[in-house]
Protein backbone atom coordinates (compact mmCIF):
# COMPACT_ATOMS: atom_id res chain seq x y z
CA UNK A 1 0.00 0.00 0.00
CA UNK A 2 1.33 3.34 -0.90
CA UNK A 3 2.26 5.85 1.85
CA UNK A 4 0.69 9.19 1.47
CA UNK A 5 1.64 9.99 5.18
CA UNK A 6 5.48 9.80 3.90
CA UNK A 7 4.75 11.43 0.65
CA UNK A 8 3.40 14.75 1.70
CA UNK A 9 6.31 14.62 4.53
CA UNK A 10 8.97 14.37 1.45
CA UNK A 11 7.56 17.29 -0.26
CA UNK A 12 6.91 19.63 2.91
CA UNK A 13 4.50 21.81 3.53
CA UNK A 14 1.59 23.02 0.71
CA UNK A 15 2.09 26.77 -0.22
CA UNK A 16 0.37 27.53 -3.04
CA UNK A 17 0.73 30.85 -5.00
CA UNK A 18 -2.37 32.25 -5.88
CA UNK A 19 -3.20 35.99 -7.35
CA UNK A 20 -5.82 36.57 -4.84
CA UNK A 21 -7.00 34.85 -1.87
CA UNK A 22 -10.80 34.37 -1.03
CA UNK A 23 -11.48 36.90 1.48
CA UNK A 24 -13.21 36.35 4.71
CA UNK A 25 -14.84 39.76 6.65
CA UNK A 26 -12.93 41.66 4.44
CA UNK A 27 -9.43 40.21 5.30
CA UNK A 28 -7.56 37.05 3.35
CA UNK A 29 -4.74 35.04 3.50
CA UNK A 30 -1.26 36.92 2.36
CA UNK A 31 1.45 34.87 0.61
CA UNK A 32 3.97 36.54 2.23
CA UNK A 33 3.03 34.92 5.67
CA UNK A 34 5.21 31.57 3.73
CA UNK A 35 8.15 33.77 4.30
CA UNK A 36 8.22 34.29 8.23
CA UNK A 37 6.37 31.23 9.17
CA UNK A 38 8.03 28.29 7.18
CA UNK A 39 5.87 25.51 8.98
CA UNK A 40 3.15 27.74 7.62
CA UNK A 41 0.77 25.78 5.17
CA UNK A 42 -2.59 26.74 3.54
CA UNK A 43 -5.81 24.98 2.20
CA UNK A 44 -7.48 26.53 -0.66
CA UNK A 45 -9.91 23.76 -0.51
CA UNK A 46 -10.60 24.67 3.18
CA UNK A 47 -9.53 28.40 3.03
CA UNK A 48 -7.06 27.73 6.07
CA UNK A 49 -3.25 27.86 7.68
CA UNK A 50 -2.67 24.81 8.69
CA UNK A 51 0.75 23.70 10.90
CA UNK A 52 2.99 21.77 8.49
CA UNK A 53 4.94 20.20 11.85
CA UNK A 54 2.01 19.72 14.31
CA UNK A 55 -0.48 17.99 11.05
CA UNK A 56 1.75 15.38 10.82
CA UNK A 57 4.12 15.42 13.90
CA UNK A 58 1.90 16.62 16.94
CA UNK A 59 2.24 13.89 20.15
CA UNK A 60 -0.80 15.18 22.11
CA UNK A 61 -3.77 17.54 21.79
CA UNK A 62 -3.45 20.21 24.77
CA UNK A 63 -4.04 23.56 23.61
CA UNK A 64 -6.93 24.71 21.58
CA UNK A 65 -4.50 26.71 19.00
CA UNK A 66 -2.89 23.32 18.57
CA UNK A 67 -6.28 21.50 17.88
CA UNK A 68 -6.91 24.36 15.06
CA UNK A 69 -3.51 24.46 13.65
CA UNK A 70 -2.88 20.71 13.59
CA UNK A 71 -6.71 19.43 12.27
CA UNK A 72 -9.67 22.22 11.99
CA UNK A 73 -7.10 25.11 10.20
CA UNK A 74 -7.24 28.73 11.42
CA UNK A 75 -9.32 31.13 9.37
CA UNK A 76 -8.97 34.32 12.08
CA UNK A 77 -7.06 36.53 9.65
CA UNK A 78 -7.58 39.60 11.66
CA UNK A 79 -5.25 38.04 14.49
CA UNK A 80 -3.11 36.10 12.35
CA UNK A 81 -0.64 38.80 13.05
CA UNK A 82 -1.09 39.87 16.46
CA UNK A 83 0.68 39.81 18.86
CA UNK A 84 0.48 36.53 21.43
CA UNK A 85 -2.18 35.69 19.10
CA UNK A 86 -2.72 33.52 15.77
CA UNK A 87 0.57 32.57 14.22
CA UNK A 88 2.85 34.09 16.91
CA UNK A 89 1.27 32.35 19.94
CA UNK A 90 1.38 29.00 18.00
CA UNK A 91 5.15 29.59 17.36
CA UNK A 92 5.44 29.35 20.64
CA UNK A 93 3.25 26.58 22.08
CA UNK A 94 5.25 23.63 23.77
CA UNK A 95 3.33 20.94 20.86
CA UNK A 96 4.54 23.20 18.27
CA UNK A 97 8.20 22.65 19.59
CA UNK A 98 8.30 18.91 19.64
CA UNK A 99 6.44 18.81 16.48
CA UNK A 100 8.99 20.60 15.23
CA UNK A 101 11.51 18.55 16.52
CA UNK A 102 10.63 15.60 15.59
CA UNK A 103 9.89 16.50 11.94
CA UNK A 104 13.62 17.74 11.58
CA UNK A 105 14.71 14.64 13.32
CA UNK A 106 12.80 12.62 10.81
CA UNK A 107 14.27 14.88 8.11
CA UNK A 108 17.86 14.39 9.05
CA UNK A 109 18.22 11.32 11.09
CA UNK A 110 17.40 8.15 8.74
CA UNK A 111 15.11 4.87 9.60
CA UNK A 112 16.24 1.91 10.90
CA UNK A 113 15.81 0.38 7.37
CA UNK A 114 17.39 2.89 5.33
CA UNK A 115 20.42 2.43 7.84
CA UNK A 116 20.36 -1.02 7.89
CA UNK A 117 20.07 -1.31 3.48
CA UNK A 118 23.37 1.56 3.93
CA UNK A 119 25.25 -0.82 6.49
CA UNK A 120 24.48 -3.71 4.05
CA UNK A 121 25.80 -2.10 1.06
CA UNK A 122 29.05 -0.26 2.72
CA UNK A 123 29.49 -4.27 3.81
CA UNK A 124 28.86 -5.82 0.73
CA UNK A 125 31.52 -3.00 -1.09
CA UNK A 126 33.82 -3.88 1.88
CA UNK A 127 33.85 -7.47 1.25
CA UNK A 128 33.76 -6.70 -2.92
CA UNK A 129 37.27 -4.77 -2.23
CA UNK A 130 38.43 -7.95 -0.49
CA UNK A 131 37.66 -9.93 -3.03
CA UNK A 132 39.55 -8.27 -5.52
CA UNK A 133 42.09 -7.95 -2.66
CA UNK A 134 42.46 -11.19 -2.93
CA UNK A 135 42.40 -12.00 -6.35
CA UNK A 136 45.15 -9.98 -7.08
CA UNK A 137 47.05 -11.23 -4.45
CA UNK A 138 46.13 -15.13 -5.99
CA UNK A 139 46.84 -14.07 -9.07
CA UNK A 140 50.70 -12.67 -8.31
CA UNK A 141 51.11 -16.10 -6.26
CA UNK A 142 49.85 -18.01 -9.07
CA UNK A 143 52.17 -16.32 -11.30
CA UNK A 144 55.32 -17.60 -9.21
CA UNK A 145 53.94 -21.18 -8.87
CA UNK A 146 53.41 -21.42 -12.60
CA UNK A 147 57.74 -19.61 -13.23
CA UNK A 148 58.31 -22.43 -10.75
CA UNK A 149 56.40 -25.31 -12.59
CA UNK A 150 57.74 -24.06 -15.83
CA UNK A 151 61.14 -24.34 -14.59
CA UNK A 152 60.85 -28.15 -13.34
CA UNK A 153 62.22 -26.74 -9.84
CA UNK A 154 60.92 -27.86 -6.29
CA UNK A 155 58.59 -25.41 -4.06
CA UNK A 156 59.41 -26.77 -0.76
CA UNK A 157 61.96 -26.43 1.51
CA UNK A 158 63.53 -28.30 4.55
CA UNK A 159 62.68 -25.42 6.90
CA UNK A 160 59.88 -22.96 5.96
CA UNK A 161 60.15 -21.01 9.51
CA UNK A 162 60.93 -17.00 9.73
CA UNK A 163 64.89 -18.30 10.97
CA UNK A 164 65.79 -20.67 8.17
CA UNK A 165 68.13 -19.26 5.44
CA UNK A 166 66.34 -21.29 2.61
CA UNK A 167 62.41 -21.19 3.30
CA UNK A 168 61.97 -22.81 -0.08
CA UNK A 169 62.06 -21.50 -3.65
CA UNK A 170 57.96 -20.96 -3.60
CA UNK A 171 58.50 -18.91 -0.31
CA UNK A 172 61.67 -17.17 -1.06
CA UNK A 173 60.47 -15.78 -4.62
CA UNK A 174 57.47 -14.51 -2.61
CA UNK A 175 59.55 -12.30 0.14
CA UNK A 176 61.77 -11.52 -2.68
CA UNK A 177 59.20 -10.02 -5.11
CA UNK A 178 57.22 -8.19 -1.91
CA UNK A 179 61.08 -6.78 -1.59
CA UNK A 180 61.39 -5.82 -4.68
CA UNK A 181 58.86 -3.56 -4.99
CA UNK A 182 55.58 -5.34 -5.00
CA UNK A 183 53.41 -3.57 -3.01
CA UNK A 184 50.40 -5.89 -3.13
CA UNK A 185 52.77 -8.83 -2.15
CA UNK A 186 54.58 -6.58 0.28
CA UNK A 187 50.99 -5.54 2.00
CA UNK A 188 49.80 -9.31 2.13
CA UNK A 189 52.82 -9.90 3.87
CA UNK A 190 53.11 -7.07 6.46
CA UNK A 191 48.92 -7.70 7.23
CA UNK A 192 47.81 -11.27 6.11
CA UNK A 193 45.73 -12.89 8.50
CA UNK A 194 46.92 -16.19 10.35
CA UNK A 195 43.92 -17.88 8.32
CA UNK A 196 45.12 -16.48 4.71
CA UNK A 197 49.00 -16.91 4.10
CA UNK A 198 48.80 -18.62 0.69
CA UNK A 199 52.05 -19.89 1.67
CA UNK A 200 51.29 -23.21 4.10
CA UNK A 201 52.22 -26.55 1.91
CA UNK A 202 48.47 -27.10 1.60
CA UNK A 203 47.81 -24.14 -0.09
CA UNK A 204 50.65 -24.40 -2.56
CA UNK A 205 49.81 -28.22 -3.19
CA UNK A 206 46.03 -26.52 -3.96
CA UNK A 207 47.11 -24.15 -6.46
CA UNK A 208 49.12 -26.49 -8.11
CA UNK A 209 46.38 -28.63 -8.16
CA UNK A 210 44.34 -25.65 -9.88
CA UNK A 211 46.82 -24.73 -12.12
CA UNK A 212 47.34 -28.69 -13.19
CA UNK A 213 43.24 -28.78 -13.87
CA UNK A 214 43.33 -26.15 -16.46
CA UNK A 215 46.33 -27.46 -18.12
CA UNK A 216 44.62 -30.63 -18.58
CA UNK A 217 41.37 -29.17 -18.87
CA UNK A 218 42.99 -26.91 -22.46
CA UNK A 219 44.75 -30.78 -23.43
CA UNK A 220 41.26 -32.76 -23.39
CA UNK A 221 39.81 -29.93 -25.24
CA UNK A 222 42.04 -30.42 -28.06
CA UNK A 223 42.01 -34.31 -28.08
CA UNK A 224 38.17 -34.14 -28.10
CA UNK A 225 38.57 -31.81 -31.03
CA UNK A 226 40.74 -34.33 -32.39
CA UNK A 227 37.68 -36.69 -32.33
CA UNK A 228 40.58 -39.75 -32.21
CA UNK A 229 43.52 -40.02 -29.89
CA UNK A 230 46.53 -42.64 -28.93
CA UNK A 231 47.31 -43.31 -25.77
CA UNK A 232 50.96 -44.16 -24.54
CA UNK A 233 51.88 -45.37 -20.81
CA UNK A 234 55.06 -46.11 -19.50
CA UNK A 235 56.64 -46.50 -16.00
CA UNK A 236 59.34 -45.63 -14.16
CA UNK A 237 61.12 -45.67 -10.37
CA UNK A 238 61.69 -42.71 -8.78
CA UNK A 239 64.34 -41.17 -6.16
CA UNK A 240 61.51 -42.76 -3.92
CA UNK A 241 61.57 -46.34 -5.27
CA UNK A 242 57.97 -45.25 -5.87
CA UNK A 243 56.76 -47.00 -9.11
CA UNK A 244 55.71 -43.86 -11.24
CA UNK A 245 53.03 -44.28 -13.90
CA UNK A 246 53.09 -41.86 -16.69
CA UNK A 247 50.17 -41.48 -19.53
CA UNK A 248 49.96 -39.36 -22.60
CA UNK A 249 47.59 -38.58 -25.14
CA UNK A 250 48.51 -38.61 -28.90
CA UNK A 251 46.64 -36.68 -31.66
CA UNK A 252 46.62 -34.51 -34.55
CA UNK A 253 46.37 -30.64 -33.48
CA UNK A 254 42.94 -29.80 -35.66
CA UNK A 255 43.85 -25.49 -34.96
CA UNK A 256 46.26 -25.56 -37.05
CA UNK A 257 45.43 -25.43 -40.73
CA UNK A 258 45.66 -28.30 -43.35
CA UNK A 259 48.91 -27.38 -43.96
CA UNK A 260 50.87 -27.19 -40.60
CA UNK A 261 48.85 -30.03 -39.05
CA UNK A 262 51.04 -31.52 -36.58
CA UNK A 263 50.73 -34.66 -34.67
CA UNK A 264 51.18 -33.58 -30.50
CA UNK A 265 51.61 -35.62 -27.56
CA UNK A 266 50.27 -34.53 -24.16
CA UNK A 267 50.26 -35.48 -20.43
CA UNK A 268 47.29 -36.51 -18.87
CA UNK A 269 48.39 -37.59 -15.63
CA UNK A 270 51.12 -39.02 -13.31
CA UNK A 271 49.90 -42.04 -10.88
CA UNK A 272 51.95 -43.77 -8.43
CA UNK A 273 51.12 -47.67 -9.23
CA UNK A 274 51.30 -49.68 -6.36
CA UNK A 275 51.19 -53.18 -9.03
CA UNK A 276 52.88 -53.30 -11.88
CA UNK A 277 50.68 -56.48 -13.47
CA UNK A 278 48.86 -55.94 -16.85
CA UNK A 279 44.90 -55.64 -14.74
CA UNK A 280 46.51 -52.91 -12.54
CA UNK A 281 47.97 -50.83 -14.92
CA UNK A 282 44.85 -51.22 -17.35
CA UNK A 283 42.63 -49.93 -14.59
CA UNK A 284 45.15 -46.83 -13.79
CA UNK A 285 44.92 -46.07 -17.68
CA UNK A 286 41.38 -46.40 -17.82
CA UNK A 287 40.98 -43.90 -14.21
CA UNK A 288 43.46 -41.47 -15.63
CA UNK A 289 41.10 -41.35 -18.96
CA UNK A 290 38.12 -41.33 -17.35
CA UNK A 291 39.24 -38.65 -14.83
CA UNK A 292 40.44 -36.33 -17.74
CA UNK A 293 36.64 -37.12 -19.72
CA UNK A 294 37.65 -39.19 -22.36
CA UNK A 295 35.87 -41.75 -24.02
CA UNK A 296 38.43 -44.82 -24.30
CA UNK A 297 35.96 -46.04 -27.60
CA UNK A 298 37.98 -43.22 -29.07
CA UNK A 299 41.46 -44.72 -28.59
CA UNK A 300 42.33 -45.77 -31.93
CA UNK A 301 46.12 -46.66 -31.06
CA UNK A 302 48.61 -47.60 -28.03
CA UNK A 303 51.93 -47.72 -27.59
CA UNK A 304 54.03 -49.19 -24.75
CA UNK A 305 57.46 -51.21 -24.12
CA UNK A 306 57.41 -54.87 -24.54
CA UNK A 307 57.24 -55.79 -21.03
CA UNK A 308 54.97 -59.00 -20.95
CA UNK A 309 52.72 -57.08 -18.26
CA UNK A 310 52.60 -53.76 -21.39
CA UNK A 311 52.69 -55.98 -24.46
CA UNK A 312 51.39 -59.31 -23.70
CA UNK A 313 49.03 -60.69 -26.05
CA UNK A 314 46.41 -62.38 -23.25
CA UNK A 315 46.43 -60.64 -20.14
CA UNK A 316 49.01 -57.44 -21.06
CA UNK A 317 47.37 -53.99 -20.96
CA UNK A 318 47.50 -53.70 -24.68
CA UNK A 319 45.08 -56.84 -25.03
CA UNK A 320 42.78 -55.66 -22.05
CA UNK A 321 42.13 -52.38 -23.98
CA UNK A 322 41.09 -54.29 -27.35
CA UNK A 323 38.69 -55.87 -25.13
CA UNK A 324 36.89 -52.82 -24.41
CA UNK A 325 37.84 -51.09 -28.42
CA UNK A 326 39.31 -53.47 -30.96
CA UNK A 327 39.79 -50.63 -32.75
CA UNK A 328 42.82 -49.99 -30.42
CA UNK A 329 45.72 -50.97 -32.17
CA UNK A 330 49.08 -51.65 -30.56
CA UNK A 331 52.15 -50.73 -31.68
CA UNK A 332 55.06 -51.21 -29.79
CA UNK A 333 57.76 -48.51 -28.94
CA UNK A 334 60.19 -48.99 -31.82
CA UNK A 335 63.05 -47.22 -29.61
CA UNK A 336 62.60 -49.68 -26.93
CA UNK A 337 62.55 -52.52 -29.85
CA UNK A 338 65.79 -51.21 -31.04
CA UNK A 339 67.30 -51.05 -27.87
CA UNK A 340 66.67 -54.27 -26.98
CA UNK A 341 68.20 -55.56 -30.32
CA UNK A 342 71.18 -53.52 -29.87
CA UNK A 343 71.27 -55.14 -26.31
CA UNK A 344 70.72 -59.10 -26.89
CA UNK A 345 73.27 -58.71 -30.28
CA UNK A 346 75.91 -57.77 -28.06
CA UNK A 347 75.34 -59.64 -25.24
CA UNK A 348 75.73 -62.51 -27.21
CA UNK A 349 78.60 -65.21 -27.26
CA UNK A 350 79.10 -64.79 -30.42
CA UNK A 351 80.26 -60.92 -30.17
CA UNK A 352 82.24 -61.27 -27.11
CA UNK A 353 84.75 -58.82 -28.88
CA UNK A 354 82.02 -56.07 -29.16
CA UNK A 355 80.56 -57.05 -25.75
CA UNK A 356 84.35 -56.79 -24.36
CA UNK A 357 84.89 -53.44 -25.72
CA UNK A 358 82.13 -51.67 -24.53
CA UNK A 359 83.35 -53.12 -21.29
CA UNK A 360 86.50 -51.79 -21.39
CA UNK A 361 84.82 -47.87 -22.66
CA UNK A 362 82.89 -48.18 -19.18
CA UNK A 363 85.97 -48.94 -16.90
CA UNK A 364 87.97 -45.64 -18.59
CA UNK A 365 84.41 -43.62 -17.40
CA UNK A 366 84.55 -45.22 -14.21
CA UNK A 367 87.99 -45.40 -13.54
CA UNK A 368 88.43 -41.37 -14.30
CA UNK A 369 85.23 -39.86 -13.62
CA UNK A 370 84.76 -41.80 -10.14
CA UNK A 371 87.77 -39.39 -9.03
CA UNK A 372 87.80 -35.79 -8.45
CA UNK A 373 91.77 -35.51 -8.72
CA UNK A 374 91.83 -37.56 -12.00
CA UNK A 375 88.67 -35.86 -13.57
CA UNK A 376 90.82 -33.01 -12.90
CA UNK A 377 94.11 -34.13 -14.34
CA UNK A 378 92.58 -35.23 -17.20
CA UNK A 379 90.70 -32.22 -18.35
CA UNK A 380 93.88 -30.39 -17.66
CA UNK A 381 95.48 -32.41 -19.67
CA UNK A 382 93.37 -31.80 -22.59
CA UNK A 383 94.11 -28.15 -21.81
CA UNK A 384 97.33 -28.51 -22.32
CA UNK A 385 97.31 -29.92 -25.82
CA UNK A 386 94.34 -27.42 -26.78
CA UNK A 387 95.30 -24.48 -25.55
CA UNK A 388 92.84 -21.26 -25.54
CA UNK A 389 91.80 -22.89 -29.26
CA UNK A 390 89.24 -25.22 -27.92
CA UNK A 391 87.18 -26.00 -24.57
CA UNK A 392 88.21 -29.82 -23.34
CA UNK A 393 85.92 -32.56 -23.36
CA UNK A 394 84.10 -34.87 -20.48
CA UNK A 395 83.68 -38.66 -20.79
CA UNK A 396 80.36 -39.67 -21.59
CA UNK A 397 79.28 -42.74 -19.44
CA UNK A 398 77.40 -45.78 -21.00
CA UNK A 399 73.67 -46.66 -20.64
CA UNK A 400 72.21 -50.04 -20.56
CA UNK A 401 68.50 -48.52 -21.72
CA UNK A 402 69.47 -46.13 -24.10
CA UNK A 403 71.97 -47.64 -26.33
CA UNK A 404 71.88 -44.11 -28.53
CA UNK A 405 73.88 -42.39 -25.70
CA UNK A 406 76.83 -44.99 -26.05
CA UNK A 407 77.42 -43.50 -29.81
CA UNK A 408 78.50 -39.88 -28.30
CA UNK A 409 80.73 -41.67 -25.75
CA UNK A 410 82.77 -43.36 -28.57
CA UNK A 411 82.90 -40.03 -30.25
CA UNK A 412 84.06 -38.49 -27.65
CA UNK A 413 86.81 -41.34 -26.76
CA UNK A 414 87.73 -41.35 -30.59
CA UNK A 415 88.95 -37.83 -30.64
CA UNK A 416 92.70 -37.55 -30.72
CA UNK A 417 92.87 -35.04 -27.79
CA UNK A 418 90.34 -37.19 -25.71
CA UNK A 419 92.62 -40.20 -26.01
CA UNK A 420 95.71 -39.32 -25.42
CA UNK A 421 94.63 -36.89 -22.46
CA UNK A 422 92.91 -40.67 -21.01
CA UNK A 423 96.18 -42.30 -21.69
CA UNK A 424 98.20 -40.00 -19.94
CA UNK A 425 95.72 -39.91 -17.05
CA UNK A 426 96.54 -43.74 -16.71
CA UNK A 427 99.91 -43.04 -16.64
CA UNK A 428 99.93 -40.14 -14.01
CA UNK A 429 98.09 -42.25 -11.82
CA UNK A 430 99.94 -45.83 -12.17
CA UNK A 431 103.02 -43.58 -11.21
CA UNK A 432 101.46 -41.67 -8.44
CA UNK A 433 99.54 -43.90 -6.58
CA UNK A 434 100.56 -46.25 -3.76
CA UNK A 435 97.69 -48.66 -4.38
CA UNK A 436 98.73 -51.57 -5.99
CA UNK A 437 95.23 -52.64 -7.07
CA UNK A 438 94.31 -49.18 -8.66
CA UNK A 439 98.16 -49.65 -9.87
CA UNK A 440 96.90 -52.80 -11.59
CA UNK A 441 93.67 -51.86 -12.84
CA UNK A 442 95.86 -48.63 -14.87
CA UNK A 443 98.14 -50.41 -16.54
CA UNK A 444 95.71 -53.51 -17.62
CA UNK A 445 92.99 -50.15 -19.07
CA UNK A 446 96.34 -48.85 -20.76
CA UNK A 447 97.33 -51.87 -22.58
CA UNK A 448 93.79 -52.66 -23.41
CA UNK A 449 93.14 -48.91 -24.73
CA UNK A 450 96.49 -49.43 -27.20
CA UNK A 451 95.63 -52.84 -28.03
CA UNK A 452 95.54 -52.78 -31.89
CA UNK A 453 92.04 -54.62 -31.74
CA UNK A 454 90.28 -51.71 -29.39
CA UNK A 455 91.69 -49.54 -31.70
CA UNK A 456 90.39 -51.03 -34.65
CA UNK A 457 86.82 -51.78 -33.12
CA UNK A 458 86.74 -48.10 -31.55
CA UNK A 459 87.06 -46.75 -35.14
CA UNK A 460 84.84 -49.48 -36.71
CA UNK A 461 81.55 -49.47 -34.46
CA UNK A 462 81.49 -45.80 -33.69
CA UNK A 463 79.92 -44.76 -37.07
CA UNK A 464 77.51 -47.73 -36.68
CA UNK A 465 76.19 -46.29 -33.30
CA UNK A 466 76.28 -42.85 -34.91
CA UNK A 467 73.38 -44.35 -37.30
CA UNK A 468 71.97 -45.96 -34.83
CA UNK A 469 71.81 -42.83 -32.26
CA UNK A 470 70.24 -40.93 -35.47
CA UNK A 471 67.55 -43.67 -36.27
CA UNK A 472 66.89 -43.65 -32.74
CA UNK A 473 66.40 -40.02 -32.23
CA UNK A 474 63.72 -40.41 -35.15
CA UNK A 475 61.84 -43.27 -34.00
CA UNK A 476 61.38 -40.78 -30.66
CA UNK A 477 59.65 -38.07 -32.68
CA UNK A 478 56.28 -37.28 -31.66
CA UNK A 479 55.49 -36.16 -35.27
CA UNK A 480 56.76 -39.79 -36.32
CA UNK A 481 54.41 -42.21 -38.77
CA UNK A 482 54.56 -45.97 -39.17
CA UNK A 483 55.51 -45.88 -42.07
CA UNK A 484 58.58 -43.38 -41.57
CA UNK A 485 59.21 -46.26 -38.46
CA UNK A 486 60.00 -48.57 -40.81
CA UNK A 487 61.98 -46.86 -43.30
CA UNK A 488 64.09 -45.47 -40.78
CA UNK A 489 64.47 -49.28 -38.89
CA UNK A 490 65.06 -50.96 -42.75
CA UNK A 491 67.70 -48.51 -42.91
CA UNK A 492 69.77 -49.93 -40.68
CA UNK A 493 69.86 -53.20 -42.22
CA UNK A 494 71.22 -52.31 -45.62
Amino acid sequence: MYNYRKHYIAHGPIQPCLQEYPKTNGRSFRYNWFEKHPWLEYSTEKDAAFCFACRHFTLERSSQSSDVFSSAGFQDWNKALAKNRGFDKHSMAKNHSVAETAYRQYVTVKSVVCQLSEENSRQATQKQMQVAKNRNILGRLFDIIRLIGKLGMPFRGHREDAESQNKGLYRELVEFTAAAGDDVLKDHLENMSANATYLSPTIQNEMIEVIGQSILGAVVIKVKEAGMFSVLMDETTDASHQEQLSVMARFVDTTATVETQVITERLLGVVCATQTTGEALTQSLLDIIGRAGLNVENIVGQGYDGGANMSGVHKGVQARVKELNQRALFTQCFAHCLNRALVNAISSREHSAARNFFGVVELVYNFIEGSAARHHYFISAQQRMLGNNDRPFHLKGLCDTRWNCRSESLTRLANAVVYEAVLETIDNVADTTSDGSVRGVATGLRTSLTDFHFIVQLFTIKPVMALVNEVSVVLQSPQLDILRANQHVNSLSV
